[in-house]
């Protein structure tokens, strides 16, 4: 029997109660859709009583119910362990295929910008679950689990491309073109926040070779790259444009073309 409002009657109202569910379930993706927001925090509107549900509408959970609801939530964000039983779960469903980075986010109902939070990496979780070989940590895997949630404001598909290509190639090109060296340094600024000489790296070309000696976080990285790809809603600038590269961070946007360091950073 379907929920629907009678003759005469101004409103509905709908009892539900909320026992110990099953940790898996996903209360936020439920919220988000009663809220029908994409940019508001749901955690937040648990707490404050859902306040930008729709007009006419209210949300009122009592106190335990909230207290459970927070805390499904914030397992799922902030934990590994229900990633990692994500992966599992995909990986024996799938007969042992390794769970690609774009299947596990949808699978888990996650956004990119929620899963890496500074502290992660997809193919570390990987290797703790078990679903592949476990590969030697390195210092530098600390630099990209920093680095990783600000490639996700990279929305430039031509700095992308550069990257992809990159890449792929197993040596070091003989020579750059202008723009490429440009694209280069952008990246040492994302990943470092500096040039590759402050970066302790060999040459400019190391920001990428670094990453291919472990293909577990080339492979990711490669992999956030065709995510953002595929996400880009920004036309790419005319041919000729002094900065080939749509708004992203000032830290990105320091070294590119026609851009100078100063106390704030400003276009020449």
């Amino acid at each position: 029997m379907g929920l629907r409002l009678d003759q005469g009657k101004d409103c509905l109202t709908v009892l539900d109660f909320v026992a110990q569910a099953n940790r898996k379930y996903d209360f936020a993706s439920r919220f988000q859709a009663l809220v029908g927001r994409d940019n508001v925090s749901i955690p937040r509107e648990v707490k404050d009583g859902f306040p930008h549900v729709p007009k006419g509408c209210s949300i009122q959970l009592e106190e335990i119910a909230q207290k459970r609801v927070l805390d499904n939530i914030r397992s799922r964000l902030r934990g590994d362990a229900f990633y990692q039983e994500c992966i599992r779960d995909l990986y024996d469903a799938t007969g042992g295929t390794v769970p690609t980075l774009a299947q596990f986010l949808k699978a888990a109902n996650v956004k990119p910008e929620v899963f890496y939070n500074g502290r992660r990496t997809y193919a570390r979780l990987c290797a703790q679950t078990q679903v592949i070989s476990d590969f030697p940590e390195f210092p530098k895997e600390k630099v990209l689990e920093r680095a990783l949630p600000r490639l996700l404001g990279m929305d430039s598909p031509l700095w992308i491309t550069f990257l992809k290509n990159a890449f792929q190639q197993k040596e070091a090109p003989k020579s750059l073109t202008a723009l490429q060296q440009q694209y280069l340094r952008m990246w040492q600024f994302t990943l470092w926040g500096k040039d590759w000489q402050e970066a302790g790296l060999r040459d400019p070309w190391e920001a990428i070779h670094l990453w291919q000696r472990t293909p577990e976080l080339s492979q990711e990285i490669q992999a956030v790259l065709y995510l953002q790809f595929d996400r880009f809603n920004i036309l790419p600038p005319k041919s000729g444009s002094p900065l080939p590269l749509c708004p992203g961070s000032l830290l990105q946007l320091l070294p590119g073309p026609d851009f100078r360091r100063s106390g704030i950073g400003q276009a020449q």
